[in-house]
């Protein structure tokens, strides 16, 4: 789905956040390319929301390099693994 169709979804709160927050949560597929997972979560905070990336799937160290990533460029503030 395009960002800028989600943000409007969102904003017209036709997606559900966490408890009637800015909290959303996210999930791309574990094909997904990394750039479009960056591109995705940076055009909701453009949105004024926050994401919450559910179900990373990758393996460990590419895991934790993407978390890193995320987490210090301020496009993710939290991951939950399930």
């Amino acid at each position: 789905m395009k960002s800028c169709m989600i943000c409007e979804l969102l904003e017209q709160k036709m997606i559900p956040t966490l408890a009637s927050s800015d909290c959303v949560l996210v999930e791309f597929s574990p094909w997904e390319q990394f750039t479009t997972i960056q591109e995705g979560l940076f055009s909701i905070k453009a949105c004024g929301f926050r994401p919450v990336l559910v179900h990373l799937k990758a393996n460990t160290i590419t895991k934790k390099c993407t978390i890193l990533f995320l987490s210090f460029h301020g496009l993710c503030d939290m991951l939950i693994q399930m």
